[in-house]
């Protein structure tokens, strides 16, 4: 009895040995030489493997019938229809978080290769950072897949005997946690892929100074202090009128800082005016302040920096109707102002010598207030 043994021809720039493990002599051509691989062969994600056949013939040109060798070579610009392994599937594309069923294995590498005829499930969970830009795939599959970024779906492409892809562009990802879902099919022969993402990080943030929480019944009032880029070596501070607990932390942290502050006198005017260090030993300010109406006083800030661009200010209870600041001469005035309101403003055109003085005037009846920031960041773009 003679053994019939089936070779499939593959271009001669690739060997493959196929016994359950997959040699691939030559790989992909690297997509951009300043980008970073963010996904490749060797990245833990979770797996679904209970698709099996359960797609075969819903969709020819993408899920064709088992041992189905021909065909033509077709990219895909929508998402497939997957309502007949919804049960399966469960949840997978949900954003921002997606909602894995029983059927997904824990973290884990990936097979380069699988079993022939069958189709499978990937989330690939990613920390983004500070973000990442201009995302590229270069994979090689046989036969199809499909691609979504955060459940919103990117690419789709079949080829009846595998082929590479380079350089597909998948968009963006959003700073901190990003999923990326792939979903690959196979019609017989061999089942296999090879893949990496690349895409251009965003400089994590340097010193942060945000307010985090506001107690107007007790006075109390919370700063987050945080450097993502070097790490945090030291903070320093030159209260008035405030108390100021600057919780121990690990130098070169790189998580936030939380600062407690209260006020000695709630009848008065407070400040605690910042400075953080990192582990580069660069400073940048950050002031705090805390304004009240009593009469027709007003706070005074001198020495603010272009360091500090940006101004937060969250509207006490009770709070001002009005609130005038000035930059070197330039007011800014804030009208029709709710209690507990808060808001941010960019004054980087007004700060013009890098020791400008800010003064902040409330208007309101005796014993309304309002809490402001001073500090390094940009306005929040949601």
């Amino acid at each position: 009895m003679k053994t019939q043994i089936w070779i499939r021809v593959y271009p001669a720039a690739f060997v493959f040995i196929f016994l359950g493990l997959v040699l691939l002599a030559a790989g992909p051509r690297l997509s951009n030489a300043e980008s970073t691989v963010l996904i490749d062969n060797t990245t833990p994600a979770f797996y679904n493997t209970d698709l099996d056949f359960l797609l075969d013939g819903t969709d020819m040109d993408r899920f064709p019938l088992a041992g189905t060798f021909v065909g033509e070579h077709i990219i895909f610009t929508t998402a497939p229809d997957l309502s007949p392994v919804d049960d399966i599937l469960g949840n997978w594309l949900t954003s921002p978080v997606p909602e894995l069923n029983g059927y997904w294995s824990a973290l884990q590498v990936i097979p380069v290769a699988w079993p022939i005829n069958t189709e499978n499930a990937i989330v690939y969970a990613l920390d983004a950072g500070g973000g990442a830009s201009d995302l590229l795939a270069t994979f090689y599959v046989d036969n199809g897949i499909h691609i979504w970024v955060n459940g919103a779906f990117q690419y789709g492409a079949r080829d009846p005997l595998g082929t590479w892809y380079y350089d597909i562009p998948l968009g963006n990802l959003a700073p901190g946690l990003n999923h990326i879902q792939v979903l690959r099919e196979d019609s017989g022969g061999i089942a296999q892929w090879a893949m990496s993402i690349t895409g251009s990080p965003a400089p994590l943030p340097g010193t942060s100074c945000e307010l985090v929480y506001v107690d107007h019944a007790i006075n109390a009032f919370g700063v987050a202090i945080r450097n993502q880029q070097t790490g945090l070596s030291d903070i320093s501070v030159a209260p008035t009128n405030a108390n100021v607990d600057i919780p121990s932390f690990d130098v070169g942290t790189t998580e936030p800082v939380i600062v407690a502050i209260s006020k000695v006198d709630v009848a008065a005017n407070a400040l605690a005016r910042f400075a953080i260090e990192d582990l580069d030993s660069e400073q940048l300010p950050c002031d705090w302040a805390n304004v009240v109406k009593q009469g027709s006083e007003v706070l005074t800030l001198e020495g603010v920096t272009q360091a500090q661009p940006l101004l937060t200010i969250h509207n006490g209870v009770p709070g001002f109707k009005k609130l005038h600041v000035t930059v070197e001469g330039e007011t800014l005035s804030f009208d029709r102002l709710s209690d507990d309101f808060q808001l941010e403003q960019d004054i980087s055109q007004l700060l013009t010598t890098g020791d400008d003085t800010i003064q902040v005037r409330g208007f309101g009846p005796p014993g309304t207030s309002a809490t402001l920031l001073v500090s390094s960041g940009e306005l929040d773009s949601m």
